[in-house]
């Protein structure tokens, strides 16, 4: 349970790019939604007021993020309650999240403007993949979410939704800091009458740590252009990041006593490269029919350099992930409909060299969802939802010629209440996340085979308002 003080405050036309041409959409399509409901992404997969949904979604927005002062994801993130981080150095490297309880990156799904972050294998989402001077905005939709969003959507979903381009505007940023820490960071943006936009990004990032030997050294670069129009916005962006850093080794007693910041003979030396595109599509097909897609491409490569009591050990990651995600949304008479698909074909390869020749694994997964969801108010204080969804998984693993495949079908149903001063919920939903890369077979070639982890989520929940206090519990 959480107490927040604020201000209330109506909404505005200033919401980042990827919303402004669907929350326009909306209010075409008919939406009753008044002026002072907070409207948000990751409830529906579009646009849709927040005290409509059986579902608890918090928001980080713009002004939170500047107040922050922060420089990484990581640390935005630590500041709120549901969600747990754990860094290994306190640089925001090599970061683990943990969402109501839920400790393993896999059962959290981390998304940027939709995209998904998680990998199919044991390593988690890179939340140095967008720098905060791109982040807009963040929503954390917390409990299950498997029939809306799928494999992995466990614990909850954190959606980044990233900037896009408005009025003209540039913005410089110089930090320093402890440990010879640096941040510097820039932007500009501009559009123009036509409805082309366009916007730049950058984040820079120098730090020796607090642990000797521990330099960080992160540098991302960001661009995104489109075009709005009455009925709708196309865009292309594109991200690169790359990040070097070093994880210390553990220290013995005598050794902390001595000096807690000294390096000691095992660390793991990072080199991590990410590179992504993504194109987009969101358009109105007349009164009542919205159309969504989006194509995602993202290349990791990532080559650890290891020295611990066993020796010297090098290992090197390649991941390619492709996504398409196309969904169309219905919208009439108090309900609303998503009918949609997720495709993501992962292709990715392992190699280790620990002193015995090198010897690793590649793997091919293919997966595809499709789902239905909706919400439906009967009556004016009621809200419906429900949906489902059927997932599919085949993979191919050499040099061993191994092949698998896996599937599975849930369902989410729920309603709101809106009161006069709040709202209640309850909300039912089956979660899934099918067996990682590494879970079913290691660099040996041993095969042990896991069953799709299955779970039911329920959530009974409230939100109350009086004057400038809210009360969250659930």
């Amino acid at each position: 349970m959480s107490v927040q003080f604020r201000s209330k405050r109506l909404l505005s036309g200033a919401f980042s790019g990827t919303l402004a041409a669907p929350l326009f959409a909306v209010a075409a399509a008919g939406a009753a939604i008044p002026v002072d409901e907070e409207l948000v992404v990751t409830a529906t997969r579009s646009p849709y007021s927040a005290d409509h949904v059986a579902s608890t979604v918090r928001v980080i927005d713009a002004e939170q993020i500047r107040a922050s002062g922060v420089h990484n994801l990581s640390d935005l993130l630590r500041n709120l309650g549901p969600v747990q981080v754990q860094d290994s150095m306190g640089t925001g490297r090599d970061s683990r999240l943990a969402l109501r309880g839920f400790a393993t990156a896999q059962n959290v799904l981390v998304l940027v403007d939709g995209r998904s972050l998680n990998n199919t294998d044991l390593a988690g989402p890179d939340l140095t993949a967008v720098a905060v001077e791109d982040i807009e905005r963040v929503e954390i939709l917390e409990g299950g979410a498997g029939t809306l969003y799928g494999d992995q959507a466990v614990g909850g979903v954190i959606n980044i939704i990233t900037r896009g381009g408005g009025p003209r505007q540039g913005r410089i940023s110089v930090g320093r800091g402890s440990y010879d820490g640096e941040n510097y960071a820039g932007s500009y943006q501009d559009r123009f009458e036509s409805g082309l936009y366009y916007r730049l990004g950058t984040q820079i990032e120098r730090s020796d740590a607090y642990r000797d030997g521990g330099a960080v050294n992160y540098e991302n670069y960001s661009g995104r252009a489109g075009w709005r129009h009455a009925d709708g916005e196309l865009f292309v962006e594109a991200r690169q990041s790359d990040d070097e850093f070093r994880l210390a080794g553990a220290l013995s007693a005598a050794q902390v006593a001595q000096d807690r910041r000294q390096a000691g003979s095992s660390f793991n030396d990072y080199n991590a490269n990410n590179r992504a595109l993504r194109i987009g599509i969101e358009q109105r097909l007349g009164e009542y029919l919205e159309l969504f897609a989006s194509y995602g491409d993202r290349d990791d490569d990532v080559v650890i350099n290891s020295m611990s009591s066993f020796g010297a050990a090098v290992t090197g990651q390649q991941r390619q992930v492709r996504t398409l995600d196309p969904r169309l949304v219905f919208t009439a008479d108090g309900l609303r409909a998503t009918l949609g698909m997720d495709v993501e074909r992962v292709d990715y390869d392992f190699a280790l060299d620990f002193g015995f020749g090198p010897s690793g694994t590649e793997q091919r997964q293919r997966k595809r969802s499709e789902y239905l969801h909706f919400t439906y108010s009967p009556i004016d204080r009621l809200d419906l939802q429900g949906g489902l969804r059927h997932a599919r998984l085949d993979a191919e693993v050499a040099p061993f010629d191994l092949n698998y495949d896996q599937s599975t079908l849930v369902h989410t149903v729920g309603l709101n209440w809106r009161g006069d001063s709040g709202r209640y919920y309850l909300n039912r939903d089956e979660t899934f996340r099918f067996a990682l890369a590494d879970e079913n077979i290691d660099f040996m070639g041993n095969f042990t085979p896991l069953k799709v982890q299955r779970g039911v989520a329920w959530e009974l929940g409230g939100e109350w308002n009086w004057s400038s206090v809210d009360l969250h519990a659930a």
